[in-house]
């Protein structure tokens, strides 16, 4: 999957986008990121009776532009393809240099 992280006015609305993208899944407006956070890492981590057979590869593009004060988003980004097990990679891109200085 590909998203560029300033597509969107709120950074947890990448969970949603990715959710679509990844796994065709048919969003109602009313479906919070939230929801779609679990989703995603119910997909990422597999368990012990539900084995990982594919890998997603994410690519954000402008990852700078999820930068929050609580930087949630970021966090659970680069957490998911750390987890043991993990059936996840993630790429990233940013075109500003002050995310260096934040980190």
């Amino acid at each position: 999957a590909r998203v560029n992280g300033n597509t969107y006015n709120s950074p947890e609305k990448i969970y949603n986008a990715l959710l679509q993208q990844l796994f065709d899944f048919k969003m109602e407006e009313s479906y919070s990121a939230e929801n779609a956070r679990v989703q995603l890492s119910k997909k990422f981590i597999p368990t012990r009776k539900r084995k990982a057979t594919t890998m997603y590869i994410i690519m954000v593009d402008e990852i700078d532009q999820l930068i929050t004060t609580e930087q949630e988003v970021l966090y659970q980004l680069f957490e998911w393809p750390a987890l043991p097990g993990s059936n996840m990679i993630l790429v990233s891109f940013m075109h500003n240099s002050p995310f260096l200085f934040i980190c």
